[in-house]
């Protein structure tokens, strides 16, 4: 065999060598755009804009974060990291604490909250509001009453 017909045989052997064994290729990696429209549209958030006192993301976690949203629309973004843990006293209060608030909340169906806060599925938590909220279908979760407690604030 020449020198020749043995770089001709070899090239050839490595082509299907690689077509055989080789991984299928995958398309170009997804940009952070995307991928922040991909987890926009993965949650249950209703179309109707009406109120929801959870938001959850759906299928699988998205996110470490997520936030509390008072009932004049200030929020706060919590870390499944920095959280210390909750105290849910059935049926109506479920305190999250975290390394720089203490949340007191208060209302119905609580354990759905407790239930999403120990998948890590929260997106976010949102105080009814009277004034502006729809009262939500029957069965989901109401949040009446928020305290936000700033551990760094003085007495």
């Amino acid at each position: 065999m020449t020198n020749e017909t043995a770089q001709n045989n070899s090239g050839t052997d490595k082509k299907s060598l690689v077509e055989q064994y080789a991984r299928p290729r995958y398309g170009a990696p997804i940009k952070p755009r995307q991928a922040e429209q991909e987890i926009n549209n993965d949650t249950d958030q209703p179309e109707d804009g009406s109120y929801r006192a959870l938001i959850k993301y759906r299928g699988r976690k998205s996110s470490s974060r997520f936030c509390i949203i008072t009932r004049q629309g200030v929020s706060y973004g919590c870390g499944y990291a920095y959280m210390l843990g909750w105290l849910f006293t059935p049926p109506d209060t479920l305190s999250i604490q975290t390394t720089t608030h203490l949340f007191t909340i208060g209302g119905t169906g609580l354990h759905l909250i407790e239930s999403a806060l120990l998948r890590e599925v929260v997106m976010e938590l949102r105080e009814f509001n009277p004034g502006q909220d729809a009262a939500p279908p029957e069965g989901e979760p109401v949040i009446t009453h928020l305290d936000v407690l700033n551990r760094f604030k003085e007495a």
